[in-house]
């Protein structure tokens, strides 16, 4: 007798038959809630990497500073504070030394010159001599002439002369030669020697064909220094002729050189200084009057 195959009833479920359900649906406040959790672990997420890079941040610049700490010469406490906008200092001017002594005007020479406070000047046609002693009450032994116009004063009495000569028919000869600029003049100085060995120093200079001769001696560095000094305070000056310039020009030269008039004033010109009746001469010069 065959076997009776089951039948499958309505409320049975083949399993071959795949079933098929609703999904569930969730309720909107739990979305909610669940967006809201997921922003705030982002922004715990970036602030976490914002510390971290702060931390690390802070870590180089404490390196750095450490590292240099440790360049850092021993001995030296602190790092040197820069100073701000220095000043440039300022180079104090060398002081005159001849400010404050007297001066000599030459008309017949044409020239003037300064001289020590305490020393004496003695004028005797082309020859202008300065000595230690007033020659007016003391009589001074020349005891030879050791060069044409230079005679052998003792050392105590003599220091410095000069002379003039329109007709010097040849040059002296100088040991240790150099230039010299005399009044603006390019010269030549050098040591003298004289008949017998005796040295002075001397120095000459040409200026409308008149030759100016100086000497001093002895030849030690304290005679040499006076000697220069001396030297650097001769200047030619121009005497004001007659008749005197009545109109003159309102132009004036441009500074330096100065026109300084024997009365102590800068002029513009020439003409005008002389155009003064108190103006003997004038002096052309780099430095103010």
């Amino acid at each position: 007798m065959p076997e009776e195959i089951p039948t499958q009833t309505e409320n049975e479920t083949s399993p071959l038959q795949e079933t098929t359900e609703s999904p569930t649906e969730i309720p909107l406040e739990e979305l909610h809630d669940y967006k809201e959790a997921k922003k705030i672990k982002k922004i715990a997420k970036t602030a976490l990497l914002f510390l971290l890079g702060m931390i690390l941040g802070g870590g180089l610049v404490f390196g750095g500073y450490q590292l240099k700490q440790r360049q850092v010469p021993s001995g030296s406490g602190s790092l040197p504070t820069p100073t701000e906008n220095p000043t440039p200092s300022t180079p104090t001017p060398t002081p005159d030394p001849t400010v404050d002594w007297e001066v000599y005007t030459s008309g017949q020479g044409g020239y003037l010159i300064k001289y020590p406070k305490g020393l004496f000047v003695e004028e005797k046609e082309n020859l202008v001599s300065i000595y230690n002693q007033d020659p007016a009450t003391y009589k001074f032994e020349r005891t030879r002439e050791i060069s044409p116009g230079l005679f052998d004063y003792p050392k105590e009495n003599f220091i410095f002369q000069i002379e003039i000569d329109r007709n010097l028919s040849s040059w002296p000869a100088l040991d240790e030669k150099k230039i010299a600029t005399i009044s603006g003049i390019k010269g030549v100085a050098g040591i003298l020697t004289a008949r017998g060995g005796e040295k002075a120093i001397m120095a000459y200079m040409v200026e409308d064909e008149k030759t100016y001769s100086f000497y001093v001696r002895p030849t030690d560095s304290d005679q040499t220094n006076l000697f220069d000094q001396i030297l650097s305070t001769f200047k030619l000056t121009v005497v004001c002729q007659e008749p005197r310039p009545e109109v003159c020009t309102m132009e004036c030269i441009a500074n330096p050189p100065y026109i300084c008039g024997s009365d102590g004033k800068s002029y513009c010109t020439t003409c005008q200084a002389c155009s003064n009746s108190e103006v003997e001469w004038y002096i052309i010069q780099e430095d103010h009057c």
